[in-house]
């Protein structure tokens, strides 16, 4: 699992609109480096919150350089934009996805319109629009999406597995998507999903048995 500020999501973002040229570039740098390596990793949003919160608190290590208040309240902002707690955690795929529907700019959170003091002054690159750049190019320049040639490799593997075993296994809903495919005449071949595949296999064999499952995507959904 990997522990992260709510903050050092939007450091990740504005890294990508400037490079890498972040305050705790390195850090950063290891964050992108392990959810490129396991986009599904569970991430755990900590922060200092405390009351009911406290047995998350990570601590000021992780603080930049402004007041102790405002790396509370930049956290909690964040949370408050992504409705979570602190300490919630999530996929880091989701988790990204979220952030850049819901987060759209740092303004407000990273820095403000009137400062009162210096330790309230924010970062400086809240207001370069390196941010908004690095929302620009997409969750994918994070997570890159998966080669032509590896979904192509799985789908072959994926439906040997479906065409070779006793039993066909899917999730319910996925029954329904594979009818609606068919109603709108997908036919095989069909390159994101094997539903059009498992359709055509069933109607040449109408005995082949159908187990009903959770999380059983591999034969369905190996391409995508």
């Amino acid at each position: 699992m990997l522990i992260v500020r709510p903050y050092q999501l939007l450091c990740i973002v504005c890294s990508l609109g400037e490079g890498g040229s972040v305050p705790e570039a390195a850090r950063i740098g290891e964050l992108v480096d392990r959810i490129r390596s396991n986009p599904d990793m569970p991430v755990a949003l900590r922060c200092n919150a405390g009351d009911e919160f406290f047995y998350q608190d990570p601590g000021a290590e992780d603080d930049t350089s402004e007041g102790v208040e405002f790396n509370i309240k930049r956290d909690m902002d964040i949370l408050q934009r992504l409705d979570l707690a602190p300490g919630s955690i999530l996929p880091a795929r989701i988790l990204l996805g979220r952030l850049f529907k819901t987060i759209r700019s740092v303004s407000g959170i990273c820095s403000y319109d009137t400062v009162t003091s210096e330790a309230w002054r924010g970062c400086r690159r809240a207001k370069s629009g390196c941010y908004e750049k690095g929302l620009a190019k997409g969750i994918e320049a994070i997570i890159p999406p998966r080669s032509q040639e590896a979904m192509k490799e799985d789908k072959k593997a994926s439906l040997r597995d479906m065409y070779e075993a006793d039993t066909i296994k899917i999730r319910p809903h996925i029954l329904l998507c594979a009818v609606a495919q068919y109603g709108e005449g997908v036919r095989p071949p069909f390159a994101p999903d094997n539903l059009p595949e498992m359709i055509q296999h069933i109607i040449k064999n109408p005995e082949t048995p159908i187990t009903l499952v959770s999380g059983a995507d591999w034969m369905m959904c190996g391409s995508c």
